[in-house]
Parts: structure tokens; C-alpha cells; sequence
């Protein structure tokens, strides 16, 4: 559903905007994606496949990289909302 403007409908000014902020959360989905994914490999590479590391200790280094990406993602994301918003206002000249 397109956003409608303080007139009505939509800007090219505004879609333009979106397009772009869109762009930008894809781009550092697909990169977090890819760095989460071979950090998690390498980690269950380490414990379950070269026995580096305990899988006792292992499986607790696996949580924590788990909460630290949810943390890391939780905080772009709360960031990158604010800031489209912020955008978008200055955009309509709020």
C-alpha cells in the first residue's frame, strides 16, 4: 500500500525516498545475512567438526553470537526506521 502524501497521494519526492530506503535495508540484510551465516558456520565447524572448542562450552558461544546478532539487528533496525522517518519529514519540508 502506497503512503499517502499530507494532499492526498503519493509524491515522486516520497517514492523516490522509499525506494531508496528500501534499497539501503536490503542491501544490510543480505550483508548480515551473509557475515551471521559464516559465523555461525564457522562456529558449529569449530565445535562439531574439528573439536576445537567443548560442544558443552560450544553450544553457549552458539547463544551468544545468536543474542549479539538479534542485539546488533534489533538496533539497525530501530535506527534505520527512525531515520527513513526523519527522511521522509524533511522531505514533505516538517
Amino acid at each position: 500500500m502506497r503512503e499517502l502524501s499530507d494532499h492526498g497521494s503519493t509524491t515522486p519526492t516520497t517514492d523516490a525516498l522509499r525506494r531508496r530506503q528500501q534499497e539501503r535495508l536490503t542491501r544490510f540484510f543480505v550483508g548480515f545475512a551473509i557475515v551471521e551465516g559464516a559465523l555461525l558456520a564457522a562456529c558449529v565447524l569449530a565445535i562439531y567438526v574439528l573439536d576445537l572448542i567443548d560442544p558443552e562450552i560450544g553450544i553457549w558461544l552458539l547463544i551468544g553470537v545468536a543474542a549479539l546478532s538479534a542485539t546488533v539487528l534489533s538496533t539497525v533496525l530501530v535506527t534505520a526506521t527512525r531515520r527513513n522517518q526523519r527522511e521522509l519529514d524533511q522531505s514533505h519540508g516538517g
